[in-house]
């Protein structure tokens, strides 16, 4: 629409250039602003741990390659859509018919259908996490002997094991629940064995309910020995 203004390809590749320098600059210049913050927090604390003198400012040469960054990264991104507004002549860019049919259109895909599981991701994020306490955190109390917090992470872990491991006993409720059914029916309870069929329909149904009664009553019993535990 512009060509049939009157702009030629200079004044087109000019317009879009100042655009992408007018989205560019603002950016470099809060990034700047960010990274300068950021950077006197960590160095601060880095000063604080380590007890070593630095300077809180930016370097020049990260500024430059910064700035340097911000801009021309901007411009690499233009050069296709420069290129698809010049490949195109007048009568094209005029056609509104052809122009609907040239659309993009925009697909949308889960991520678990590319192989990447949010379940999978908490868990990996919960083991980095847990990773990272065990190996830097704990040392670093004894380091400077910070005795409260290192037992603070030590209960901290022992809850997340207590947690985990009754969560894990899930898996096995289905076969604890069939073997003393099985224990029942050949015991005490032989004369009614007829119903045993009956029954394993029963819990069969009510399969959710009593997963949610046994993580409820093994977290109460897991936390009341670990409470005991913890006082003795």
């Amino acid at each position: 629409m512009l060509r049939a203004l009157g702009f030629k390809k200079g004044h087109l590749m000019t317009l879009i250039s100042l655009q992408s320098f007018l989205f560019s600059i603002p950016g470099v210049c809060c990034g700047l602003v960010v990274a300068v913050i950021l950077n006197m927090i960590f160095r601060f604390l880095i000063y604080y741990l380590a007890s070593n003198s630095m300077s809180f400012w930016v370097t020049s040469v990260a500024v430059i390659a910064g700035v340097i960054f911000g801009i021309v990264m901007p411009l690499i991104a233009i050069i296709l859509p420069v290129q698809s507004a010049l490949g195109k002549n007048l009568r094209n860019s005029l056609d509104l018919n052809h122009r609907q049919n040239n659309e993009k259109t925009v697909t949308s895909q889960r991520l678990e259908d590319m192989g990447l599981s949010l379940n999978q991701t908490i868990v990996g994020m919960m083991l980095l996490i847990l990773g990272f306490v065990t190996y830097y955190c704990v040392p670093l109390t004894f380091f400077y002997e910070k005795m409260q917090w290192f037992f603070f992470i030590f209960d901290a872990l022992l809850i997340m094991i207590v947690l985990g491991m009754t969560f894990m006993s899930i898996l096995i409720f289905e076969h604890i629940e069939k073997a003393f059914l099985w224990v029942v029916m050949n015991t005490c309870c032989r004369r009614d064995k007829r119903l045993e069929i009956l029954v394993s329909k029963n819990l069969d149904g009510h399969r959710k309910r009593n997963s949610k009664t046994s993580i409820m009553f093994t977290l109460a019993m897991s936390f009341l020995i670990f409470a005991a535990t913890g006082f003795q």
